[in-house]
C-alpha cells in the first residue's frame, strides 16, 4: 500500500454530518411542538402544518398556529365556565 494512500482524508471529503442551522432547528422544534400540542388539543389535520411550515414559511404556520390554538383554548374554557 502506498503511503499516500494511507495519510488522513482532509474533513470536506469526509461523510461528517454537518450541523443543522438555527432556522432549521426551530423549524424541526416548531413542527414537533405543533404536532403534539394539535394532538393534545383533538385536531386531526395537526400534521398538515409540518408541510406548511416548509413551503409557505416558519413565520407564517406558527403564528396560524398560535392563533387557531388560542381560539381553541379559549371556546374549551368558555365551555368550562358554562357548565359551572
Amino acid at each position: 500500500m502506498r503511503r499516500d494512500a494511507r495519510r488522513a482524508q482532509p474533513l470536506e471529503r469526509l461523510d461528517v454530518a454537518q450541523p443543522s442551522s438555527p432556522q432549521q432547528v426551530l423549524a424541526r422544534v416548531a413542527c414537533a411542538f405543533s404536532v403534539r400540542e394539535g394532538w393534545r388539543l383533538g385536531w386531526r389535520w395537526s400534521l398538515v402544518l409540518v408541510p406548511l411550515t416548509f413551503v409557505a414559511a416558519l413565520a407564517f404556520a406558527l403564528p396560524l398556529f398560535l392563533a387557531l390554538r388560542e381560539r381553541r383554548l379559549a371556546t374549551t374554557l368558555t365551555r368550562v365556565d358554562a357548565d359551572r
